[in-house]
């Protein structure tokens, strides 16, 4: 959704600290999930291959 006015420093401080605060709660909890879908995406890639 496009604002029609700019946002204020204020509002922009707290939405920058409200990400920060996101990424320090959840960051190993995201790494691990990415790095996980990636290797179950690899190991489906070379079964794939293996088997056809």
């Amino acid at each position: 959704m496009l604002s029609a006015k700019p946002k204020s420093k204020r509002s922009r401080r707290m939405e920058m600290r409200k990400r920060a605060q996101f990424w320090d709660r959840n960051a190993e909890r995201v790494r691990l999930l990415l790095i996980g879908g990636g290797a179950i995406a690899l190991a489906s890639l070379v079964a794939k291959m293996a088997l056809g």
